[in-house]
């Protein structure tokens, strides 16, 4: 099975988190029933940049419903092999084949030879283009996609948890989703955040500030530790994101959802 190799500390920190919010009771959810096991109350894990599976697979060995979507074919088919050796988990596990933007259209995909499943996007030019602009930086074209907003594809989706790796590109699925966002569809999200990354992959010199500052005036809690504890202010989260060049991740908790004592620790 391709996608039960250990990827290392952080994912399987990053693991302990999304479990965290999945097991989050039922009854501290809105909309949501009495208690009750994942089987009784399937929640769903959107895994935006599934990359092979790995995450998506321990998941729905936990028993929650996962919609993975993944750009690139090699990564597509490793998680499928991934599938077809555990139909159980098949039968939770729905992937999409496609790019999550802020708006639909067509884009080429490429990647270094160091590492080739983590995928970069250029849209809006021709195969030509983007071969004479990404050969400088030694990388190759793999592939192309068709990018989508979230709210059009799933507009229905209620999600528990959903994770955004998308190489600097995450401001764009956000976006993208910012109706259900809005309406407490999703109610956790776990997001890869590198300044740096975002700034050159976004061709914008402040692709980073901006998203911050639409960041903050979510109704989503913020914390740069984890979902279950160090939840800052909006200010606080606004200097924090600004000050730390170096930031993994940021985890947003909507803010209808009841914390634990030391989850609300620091918010205002």
């Amino acid at each position: 099975m391709y996608a039960h190799r250990y990827p290392g500390i952080w994912a399987a920190e990053l693991l302990r988190d999304i479990f965290w919010a999945l097991d989050y009771p039922a009854s501290s959810v809105p909309g949501a029933g009495g208690g009750g096991s994942a089987v009784d109350q399937p929640r769903v894990f959107l895994d935006a940049g599934a990359n092979f599976g790995w995450l998506s697979m321990n998941v729905a060995a936990r028993g929650y419903r996962v919609v993975a979507v993944e750009a690139m074919k090699d990564n597509q088919q490793m998680l499928r092999n991934s599938l077809c050796e555990a139909p159980e988990l098949m039968e939770r596990t729905v992937l999409l084949a496609l790019g999550l933007g802020n708006r639909t259209e067509h884009c080429f995909m490429y990647s270094t030879a160091t590492n080739q499943g983590n995928g970069n996007a250029m849209c809006g030019l021709t195969r030509e283009e983007v071969e004479r602009a990404v050969q400088s930086a030694n990388a190759a074209v793999r592939g192309e996609m068709t990018v989508h907003r979230l709210d059009v594809l799933l507009p229905d989706l209620d999600v528990q948890v959903m994770k955004i790796d998308v190489e600097g590109f995450e401001p764009l699925v956000m976006s993208g989703a910012s109706q259900m966002l809005e309406a407490g569809m999703i109610k956790f999200v776990c997001l890869e955040f590198f300044p740096e990354t975002m700034q050159v992959n976004m061709r914008n010199p402040n692709a980073t500030t901006d998203f911050i500052e639409w960041l903050v005036r979510l109704p989503y809690r913020i914390s740069i530790l984890g979902f279950d504890r160090g939840y800052l202010t909006p200010e606080a989260a606004r200097v924090a994101l600004r000050h730390d060049r170096t930031r993994d991740d940021i985890f947003l908790a909507h803010k209808d959802l009841p914390v634990t004592a030391a989850a609300a620790a620091g918010v205002a």
